[in-house]
């Protein structure tokens, strides 16, 4: 397919759209039409921002760079453009068809803003001539100050050819082969046309080989979001790439396949997709679906910290609070500049500790409880691997007790002695009846970086049952918690409709910007039903905050995949409450009369106090 950014008089349309964007800073929003924002009404006019030389930001595009359109909806009935920014990558659509046609358009909070984006989704609108239409939404906003995140899509102007927003569906997801997938996860797989992930080496479609997953007895998925590559395939990739080493495994994608690829000497063809990693059916792939993209690789980390979140869970586990006490005397004593900050923002530095990818083990020889560590070339784990092994990892969110979890540290010769030999991972057993990546937080294979501590003062913490946080389509669809299902219509059951897919999605976009606060409102009343629960002064008093908690986990866990299963989540009104800790964000809001702050008397309440009372 060709680059669009190569289209002979590119230049001179790409020169119109970005002087647009660079010289004037509102575009009215009224029945799809442009123009200046009136300077009455005592409204302020939007910030200028002065040309960009366009013939240099094109040749900068055309050596690799590309540019990033954004926008902001305040809810005033105009769209509020920023400056162009360069990007280092060119993302996966940028190279089909170029990132002049992309907006990013963030939405302020508020129901005017967003009812102004539910106008611009429904009837588009037009930047210098040029159409716009919606593309997708991000499942979350990357900014807390923003409701949702979209792309919007150039469909039309004057000298661009047309292309329509269906025809962008259909490079990344084709309808005729997904009509069985919900409109959710749709929404979720367009997405993946706009990864950071650099093309690193294209293959032959007949050097691609699906495999199926690894399954347990009773039918969980225990390599899930990783697959296989041949060391010759990878030694390739580090050449062209110029890498220093050759990696033992990397991130990326393959046309319409995510996750991790770890190189093993048991590949029989170049590279293996797993089931798991497949997110959408495709025809016979094209070219560009048959490219490794890179997105990262496994290298020499840092010392990991602990956050507010993490000593909370460890303090549930029995970790006093004089342990995170004498790590932040360590911490203040071997960092220079390095001071204790608040709560919002703690983050205590812990030497014995690395955030590692995790892959599946290839050999099978690991037991359940096993984790064989490459921690760095300048970390000795011989101690460890020849001592009790105790190994404590934990993974964000981590918002309950046994969501810290304890492995056994072991050596394993055919991993360390491997050509590429596995380095700066971790590597989990593939037995038993549940994924050990599971048992963090809900994790998998495709990406995730764990904290692995094996420092002494945390890995004793106390025994506990570990939990399996493997969802299943459709266990939280009669919850309590639970108010519809609107995500869940199939693709095949939106082109059915008077409105088809395009209102499908609406819709769905709809119920996401209204629960753009879940999860944080989940987080912080979680936070403070189990700082109640570490605080009771009589059994009841605890029994009710730990049963609270234990919900709100449920809720919250359910909230997290919300976006991908199409889940309408409320909180049930006995969750909500006034009653906060000491150190409690929302305590600093004097705005709040009936707002009741006690001290707590938890592991983190305790460890933040005497961080203050040191501080003054």
């Amino acid at each position: 397919m060709q680059d669009i950014t190569q289209t002979k008089g590119k230049e001179e349309l790409f020169q119109t759209l970005h002087e647009r964007f660079a010289s004037e800073s509102l575009v009215a929003l009224d029945a799809g039409q442009e123009g200046p924002r009136p300077a009455g009404n005592g409204a302020a006019a939007g910030p200028q921002c002065s040309p960009a030389p366009a013939a240099s930001a094109y040749g900068s595009l055309k050596t690799g760079r590309c540019w990033r359109y954004t926008a902001r909806v305040h809810g005033d009935g105009h769209l509020q453009l920023r400056k162009p920014q360069t990007e280092k990558l060119c993302r996966r659509l940028h190279r089909i068809y170029g990132s002049e046609r992309f907006l990013h358009v963030h939405v302020a909070k508020g129901a005017a803003a967003e009812e102004d984006f539910m106008r611009m989704m429904g009837t588009g609108f037009s930047v210098a001539s040029c159409r716009y239409e919606f593309l997708y939404l991000n499942e979350r906003p990357e900014s807390s100050k923003s409701a949702a995140d979209a792309v919007f899509f150039l469909s039309t102007g004057r000298s661009w050819p047309h292309i329509s927003v269906q025809a962008v569906w259909q490079t990344q997801c084709p309808l005729e082969h997904n009509l069985d997938m919900t409109v959710a996860k749709f929404n979720a797989r367009l997405k993946l046309g706009m990864t950071d992930a650099k093309p690193a080496l294209q293959l032959a479609p007949t050097c691609i080989e699906d495999v199926p997953d690894v399954m347990s007895p009773n039918g969980e998925v225990m390599t899930d979001g990783c697959g296989w590559m041949c060391p010759d395939t990878m030694r390739k990739l580090a050449r062209k790439q110029g890498w220093k080493d050759v990696p033992c495994a990397l991130q990326g994608r393959l046309g319409a396949a995510k996750g991790m690829w770890m190189a093993w000497s048991g590949c029989l063809a170049q590279i293996q997709r797993r089931r798991s990693q497949i997110k959408c059916a495709v025809p016979e792939p094209l070219p560009e679906q048959c490219t490794i993209e890179v997105k990262a690789i496994p290298t020499r980390g840092c010392p990991g910290a602990l956050c507010a979140e993490f000593v909370q869970v460890l303090g549930a586990r029995g970790i006093p609070t004089a342990t995170f006490e004498e790590l932040v005397l360590e911490a203040a004593a071997c960092h220079k500049g390095w001071r204790p900050r608040g709560a919002k923002h703690l983050s205590i530095p812990l030497c014995q500790s690395r955030r590692l990818f995790v892959l599946p083990d290839p050999t099978g020889r690991l037991k359940p409880d096993e984790v064989y560590l490459h921690a760095g070339d300048d970390v000795d784990l011989s101690e460890l691997f020849d001592g009790s092994g105790e190994v404590v990892a934990l993974h964000n969110p981590a918002v309950a007790p046994e969501d810290v979890v304890k492995f056994r540290a072991v050596d394993l010769p055919e991993l360390r002695l491997h050509d590429p030999p596995y380095r700066h991972v971790a590597v989990l057993s593939v037995q038993g009846d549940q994924p050990p990546a599971a048992w963090l937080s809900g994790g998998d294979y495709d990406g995730d970086q764990p904290l692995f501590i094996w420092d002494k003062r945390i890995t004793c913490v106390t025994p506990l049952a570990r939990a399996c946080h493997v969802a299943s389509a459709g266990d939280g669809a009669t919850a309590s918690h639970v108010d519809g299902i609107p995500g869940q219509c199939s693709v095949r059951e939106a082109q059915e409709t008077p409105g088809g897919l395009s209102e499908e999605l609406r819709r769905y976009v709809g119920q996401l910007i209204q629960q753009s606060d879940l999860l944080s409102e989940l987080y912080g009343l979680h936070e403070v039903w189990a700082d109640r629960a570490a605080s009771a002064h009589n059994a009841e008093e605890q029994e009710l905050a730990s049963q609270s908690a234990a919900q709100l986990v449920r809720i919250y866990r359910d909230a997290l995949d919300a976006p991908k299963s199409g889940l309408r989540i409320v909180i049930p009104d006995h969750l909500r409450t006034n009653y906060i800790p000491h150190w409690h964000r929302k305590a600093e809001q004097d705005s709040e009369n009936d707002l009741h702050v006690y001290k707590s008397m938890s592991t983190l309440g305790r460890l933040l106090s005497s961080l203050s009372t040191q501080s003054q």
